[in-house]
C-alpha cells in the first residue's frame, strides 16, 4: 500500500457526471472513496443500470487490460463522488514489482467482470425480449410501430375514400350494375364514423 499510495491522484465528481461512454476505451483503473459508481447500458435500452461500484471497491481494471472499447456507460449515481486513479502505466509497473498479487487480483477482477458481462447481456436480451429499446431519437419502437400502423391505416382509409369517390362520379345516371356492386363493397368497407 505504501508503494501504491503516493502513485494514486485523487479525483471528484458530482451526480450524474460520465466518466465514461459507449465506445471509450478506459486508461486507467479507480478506487471508489465516497459515493457511487452506475455502469449502465445505452441510451437504446433506457440507460438500465447493471450494476453499481460503491465506496472501498474498485472498477477499470480489466477494461484498461483488455484495451477494448466499452460497451456500457459509467457514470455517478451519488451526489457527490471521490476517486482515486491509478493510470494505467503505473498499474503495469506495479505488476512487474508485485506480479504474484496482481495476477490474483487480476484473476478476482476478471470473475466480477465475466459476470458483470453476463449480467449486461442479459438485461440486453431480456430489454429487446419485452420491447423496452428505443431508437435513437429516443422513441420507444414499439410506440414508434403502433403509430406507423396507424398511419399505414389511415392512408388506406382515405385511398379506399377516394376510390368510392372515384367510381361514384364515374358511375352513369341511370346507373351500372357492376359499378353499383362496386360502390356497395367499397362502402362497406368503409369505416362508420361516429
Amino acid at each position: 500500500i505504501a508503494y501504491v499510495a503516493p502513485l494514486l491522484k485523487p479525483v471528484k465528481f458530482t451526480q450524474n457526471d460520465y466518466l465514461y461512454k459507449i465506445s471509450d476505451m478506459i486508461d486507467e483503473m479507480y478506487f471508489v472513496a465516497k459515493g457511487t459508481i452506475s455502469f449502465s447500458l445505452s441510451k437504446e435500452f433506457l440507460e438500465k443500470e447493471i450494476k453499481e461500484v460503491k465506496k472501498n471497491n474498485n472498477f477499470g481494471e480489466i477494461e484498461m487490460c483488455l484495451n477494448e472499447k466499452l460497451t456500457y456507460n459509467i457514470k455517478v449515481k451519488s451526489r457527490n463522488c471521490e476517486l482515486f486513479v491509478l493510470k494505467k502505466n503505473d498499474f503495469l509497473r506495479l505488476s512487474v514489482n508485485f506480479k504474484e498479487f496482481i495476477e490474483k487480483f487480476l484473476q478476482k477482477s476478471l470473475m466480477l467482470y465475466l459476470r458483470f458481462n453476463d449480467e449486461r447481456k442479459r438485461l440486453m436480451k431480456e430489454m429487446e425480449n419485452s420491447k423496452l429499446v428505443v431508437n435513437q431519437e429516443g422513441e420507444n419502437k414499439n410506440e414508434k410501430n403502433d403509430l406507423d400502423k396507424i398511419s399505414e391505416q389511415e392512408e388506406d382509409d382515405q385511398g379506399r375514400d377516394q376510390r368510392v369517390r372515384e367510381a361514384r362520379r364515374r358511375q352513369p345516371a341511370q346507373g351500372h350494375p357492376g359499378l353499383d356492386r362496386s360502390a356497395e363493397r367499397l362502402d362497406r368497407l368503409q369505416p362508420r364514423q361516429p
